[in-house]
């Protein structure tokens, strides 16, 4: 959005300009405001202006904590960025829980972890001190309620004994978060994406749906009447509506850009790398609070051009009456 913004302000001020150099400018910008800290310690100065807080957060972490498993945190962000956020969102109800602090939900937190290397460098861990010093002692396994950095992914097994197949892994960041546990590890993946919500919440409008019913039964019309004799301009007229229908509904969800997950009948190019890289993806954590903590979730089975599709309940119930019979 940043990109476009500032494209849509050049252009609409008139002033030439090339493409390359503007790119290049505004990724050197957001390579500063990481690297020199800046928007850490922004946000951390005022966590309320920048963090909306969920109040179903810590009610997870903790259900997740009570239940006996094991929960960890592995950040990229710098420790005072990531205690500011985490005493806001979740420190007074940890501390009606009667835990000591934040750092207690977790049986390890990394941080500074320098994801995507993470899982690749042999690394060992180093423990992080009260006053934000890192000790110089060995870590030789991880303690709940202390703060670690640095390390790698074979090293964080060893301490852990995790087993890769039995983690699950929840980011929000594609290529930092998703794409190496999947390349490197057996670890399965939930890639938490906010702007799901509005599109979800759009998609079930009654008008929406009509829209889209109507779309789906035009380009049924036009794919079974081509072969009709003399139907030329009643196609053309179809197209003409396939066209209004395909627009209105991209315009609903979003009027510059349509879907971030769907373009007419294709995925984007973002929610291709979603489906590739994350086994499970959902707008919010707070989702997972309607299902026991055992619940599998799977996979439905989809249907190619030239399989029988079977997915119609009331066909399915045919079928297996017919078995029964």
């Amino acid at each position: 959005c940043l990109f476009a913004d500032v494209f849509d302000r050049l252009t609409g001020a008139d002033l030439k300009f090339v493409p390359e150099h503007v790119v290049q400018d505004i990724s050197d910008s957001i390579g500063y405001t990481h690297q020199s800290e800046l928007l850490h310690r922004t946000i951390a100065a005022d966590p309320k202006r920048y963090l909306q807080k969920n109040p179903d957060l810590a009610r997870y972490l903790l259900r997740i904590r009570e239940s006996g498993r094991s929960l960890f945190l592995l950040t990229n962000s710098p420790l005072y960025f990531v205690d500011a956020g985490m005493q806001y969102l979740v420190g007074a109800a940890v501390k009606e829980a009667g835990l000591e602090s934040w750092t207690s939900l977790f049986d390890v937190v990394v941080t500074q972890a320098n994801k995507p290397a993470f899982y690749h460098r042999q690394q060992r861990f180093r423990k992080v001190n009260p006053d934000g010093s890192l000790s110089l002692q060995a870590v030789e396994n991880f303690e709940r309620g202390q703060v670690y950095t640095g390390g790698g992914l074979e090293e964080f097994h060893r301490l852990t004994g995790y087993r890769e197949s039995n983690v699950i892994y929840m980011g929000d960041q594609i290529y930092s978060d998703l794409v190496e546990p999947q390349k490197a590890t057996q670890w399965k993946t939930a890639a938490i994406i906010k702007e799901l919500a509005h599109e979800v919440e759009e998609m079930n409008c009654e008008s929406f749906r009509e829209d889209l019913a109507r779309l789906l039964f035009v380009e049924r019309l036009i794919d079974e009447g081509q072969i009709l004799y003399n139907a030329h301009d009643a196609i053309d007229w179809l197209k003409t509506e396939r066209t209004q229908l395909r627009a209105r509904l991209k315009h609903r969800v979003n009027p510059y850009f349509g879907s971030a997950f769907r373009t007419s009948t294709s995925r984007t190019a973002f929610f291709y790398n979603v489906g590739r890289y994350a086994d499970i993806y959902t707008s919010s954590i707070n989702n997972f609070l309607e299902y026991p903590l055992e619940y599998c979730f799977y996979a439905q089975r989809s249907f190619f051009p030239h399989e029988t599709r079977m997915d119609n309940p009331e066909y399915l119930m045919l079928e297996l009456n017919k078995s029964a019979a």
